[in-house]
């Protein structure tokens, strides 16, 4: 789930940027989240973390700048996108290492690319992402591109990797709500599957890269083939770009 906050003061101009950004990312099947605040104060102390924040220079209780620079002491692997009529301000932009400083006269051009170039970042990082599990013996560290699927055997999970087979202690559900941002699914009360090493589906048979045959049970094989396809589209749509 990519979350993003869009914060401008301008009402009228925050339902434009929010318009085009919802029309953006309907394009990538990439589930996501839009907030709208007015002013800084509220978007601070919200609960929620944005993995994209999309401000205006001017704004009341203190600038966007002074925003830029609580939210990246908070969330330092957020992404910044300024939108803002102050040209001047680029050059001060540039210590909050924004992705984008787009000019509200060029919403409509400038707008549609930062947010392509964000969405490549984003998938990019889920790619690359490393995740640790705690082991029989010791605590191990193993990225999601090389992680084929988790199975739960009696009281233990085994994770399949191209690295090999590696027993862990934990719930499968908590790498669940880990990886569900990374292309993983449960296939079963007890299997979770990436979605990248899937060789082909048919019917209820799942086959993974190494051989294995997975049969989705009734509970999760919705979801699991809703999933599935949004993958499918997700990299014909990469590759066409």
């Amino acid at each position: 789930m990519i979350r993003i906050a869009i914060c401008d003061d301008d009402p009228l101009f925050m339902d434009m940027v929010q318009v085009k950004t919802n029309d953006y990312f309907l394009t990538t099947e990439q589930e996501f989240e839009l907030s709208c605040y007015s002013s800084g104060k509220p978007l601070l102390f919200s609960d929620k973390e944005y993995n994209l924040y999309l401000l205006d220079i001017v704004l009341p209780e203190f600038s966007g700048l002074e925003l830029a620079d609580l939210i990246r002491t908070r969330n330092p692997g957020c992404t910044i996108i300024f939108i803002s009529s102050m040209h001047n301000a680029v050059y001060d932009s540039i210590r909050y290492a924004p992705l984008r400083f787009i000019r509200k006269e060029n919403l409509d051009t400038e707008l549609p690319e930062a947010l392509e170039a964000f969405f490549l970042k984003y998938r990019k990082a889920s790619d690359s992402l490393i995740v640790s599990f705690k082991g029989k013996d010791h605590d191990f560290f193993l990225p999601v591109s090389k992680i084929l699927y988790i199975n739960c055997v009696g009281h233990y999970l085994e994770v399949h990797s191209l690295d090999g087979i590696h027993k862990i202690r934990g719930k499968i559900s908590e790498y669940e709500r880990i990886l569900s941002d990374c292309w993983f699914c449960r296939a079963s009360h007890g299997q979770l599957l990436n979605l990248r090493f899937i060789s082909y589906l048919s019917g209820d048979l799942v086959v993974m890269s190494d051989g294995l045959q997975v049969s989705l049970t009734r509970t999760y094989r919705s979801s699991f083939i809703s999933s599935y396809m949004k993958h499918q589209r997700e990299v014909i749509h990469a590759i066409s770009i």
